[in-house]
């Protein structure tokens, strides 16, 4: 980890074989004066929120924490001008075996309430009701169409 260089100078990484600039560079990041630029490549392709929780069986439970889930990730786009149009929504059960529902939105939205009635469509589709295991983890990602 870059947190275990902090005691070192750039002459004692380099008796370890790093090159000078190497050296220079490893010292100045672990030290918290690196002025490196970090580019994306482009925009975003899609945003997305997980969390997980206690195995549980509850409704209400699993649909609360993917109702929050949603809200989270579309906060996410708060700078960002597209409007969503798909959406994912990823069980993991407490198995650990996972399962995802995509599809289309009714219409392209960012209204939170729209997009959360959606969501818990997804999730009644994966089934997770019916097949007896408890849910330990609910998930959204939302692809962003292309700029």
């Amino acid at each position: 980890m870059v947190r275990d260089l902090e005691t070192l100078a750039e002459g004692d990484l380099q008796a370890f074989g790093v090159t000078t600039a190497l050296a220079r560079r490893l010292v100045s990041i672990a030290a918290g004066t690196d002025d490196a630029t970090v580019r994306p490549r482009g925009p975003r392709g899609s945003v997305g929120a997980t969390r997980s929780m206690p195995s549980t069986r509850s409704r209400s439970a699993v649909e609360a924490l993917l109702d929050e889930q949603v809200h989270r990730a579309l906060e996410r786009l708060v700078d960002d001008p597209r409007v969503p149009r798909r959406l994912e929504v990823v069980v993991r059960f407490d198995d650990g075996v996972h399962t995802a529902e995509r599809g289309p939105l009714p219409r392209p939205t960012r209204v939170v309430d729209e997009v959360q009635a959606h969501a818990r469509a997804l999730l009644s589709r994966s089934g997770w009701e019916h097949d007896g295991r408890g849910v330990t983890m609910t998930g959204v990602s939302i692809p962003l169409p292309k700029a």
